[in-house]
């Protein structure tokens, strides 16, 4: 064989491993596209000038039904973006093209619907290592966030009344305390227990005890202003926050608009039951926690159901 007709026998052999190389690699190129466009995440690239390079299907229609329009390759990624949404998203893109991966959460309210997405953003990279563009994915988590959101509310809400319960009760009074202890203003904590609560749950069972506490329980939001907090702490006792108010007067308005619905019978298994609440009210000035208002309004509401019950007291420190 002559030299000649081994170089070209060598060029024919290395043509050969360039072409199924090529194959191989048109190949995973396919394998690729089919992947990301089977995928139910939206998934999109652009390079370092906001111009669209790939898309998927899920995308075209995340970004259809947000913006109303049709993205394709070629367009940019900004100029088909609302105004008021384009400093941002340069922002993102940006910070990708600095070399950055990160995630990026965005609530959207699109046709009525509520849809939570997680973005995640990263460099694209070519074989010498510099930084050509962008690739994003885009996964729809609303289902997740809607289940964090129930679980939050059930963490924070008594389950039979639908209130606030304690640890959102406490948290709202320690931040009620610090903002207006700033302002220089005042506000009151309530402490209420139904009289003889008990004996309705005896006569009529438990399922009728509850029916009563889920009423009384709207009643004392009906006579609540927006900002104040009614809490169900359990069995017969419920607290009270009235935020920011001027003076006693507007807490002893709320006790009588409390005791006024109470006049009237709560249907209960087609039974009219009638109860009475002793209420304990404390201000909240000379305090050293916020959570002794707490105190002091349980202790005046003791007072109120020694005196005779269907009455309320409001706490004196000098006559404890």
């Amino acid at each position: 064989m002559s030299d000649l007709e081994e170089i070209n026998q060598l060029l024919q052999a290395k043509v050969e491993r360039l072409q199924k190389a090529e194959k191989a690699l048109r190949q995973n190129e396919a394998n690729l596209l089919n992947l990301i466009e089977s995928t139910q995440d939206a998934v999109w690239s652009v390079d370092s000038h906001y111009t669209v390079l790939t898309l998927n299907l899920a995308f075209k229609q995340l970004f259809l039904l947000a913006f109303d329009v049709e993205l394709a390759p070629g367009m940019n990624a900004i100029d088909c973006l609302p105004a008021e949404q384009r400093t941002l998203w340069i922002d993102y893109y940006n910070r990708a093209l600095k070399g950055d991966r990160f995630d990026a959460e965005h609530y959207y309210f699109l046709n009525d619907i509520s849809i939570y997405l997680d973005i995640s953003f990263n460099p694209i990279f070519d074989r010498s290592g510099l930084i050509t563009g962008v690739a994003v994915f885009s996964r729809d988590i609303t289902n997740r966030k809607q289940t964090e959101t129930q679980l939050l509310h059930s963490a924070l809400h008594d389950g039979l009344t639908g209130l606030p319960n304690r640890t959102l009760f406490l948290e709202r009074l320690t931040y009620t305390a610090e903002r207006v202890q700033r302002q220089n203003g005042l506000f009151a904590v309530m402490f209420l227990d139904l009289d003889q609560f008990k004996l309705t749950n005896d006569q009529l069972g438990h399922s009728a005890g509850d029916h009563l506490l889920c009423q009384f329980a709207q009643e004392l939001e009906n006579c609540l202003h927006l900002g104040d907090t009614a809490s169900h702490f359990g069995n017969d006792e419920f607290a009270i926050l009235l935020d920011n108010i001027s003076d006693i007067s507007e807490a002893t308005s709320v006790v009588e608009c409390i005791q006024q619905r109470l006049m009237l019978p709560f249907t209960l298994n087609r039974h009219e039951v009638f109860v009475t609440a002793s209420i304990g009210i404390a201000l909240s000035n000379g305090y050293d926690q916020p959570q002794d208002l707490l105190h002091y309004a349980n202790v005046a509401m003791h007072r109120a159901k020694e005196s005779g019950k269907t009455c309320y007291k409001i706490f004196d420190a000098e006559n404890v």
